[in-house]
């Protein structure tokens, strides 16, 4: 049987994405372009994995 591989952390999820909105957000800046505002209070929400068919 093959092996699974084992899903990245709910951290490791967070740590990447928040990386990524920075870099977002540089570009963004950078073009000259509207950014999100700032929050000190932000929200996550988690859901399941909707079913491929």
């Amino acid at each position: 049987m093959g092996e699974r591989t084992k899903a990245p952390s709910i951290e490791d999820c967070l740590y990447k994405a928040g990386h990524g909105m920075k870099e977002h957000v540089d570009l963004l800046r950078e073009q000259g372009l509207p950014t999100p505002p700032k929050t000190t209070d932000p929200k996550i929400t988690i859901e399941n994995a909707k079913a491929v068919a």
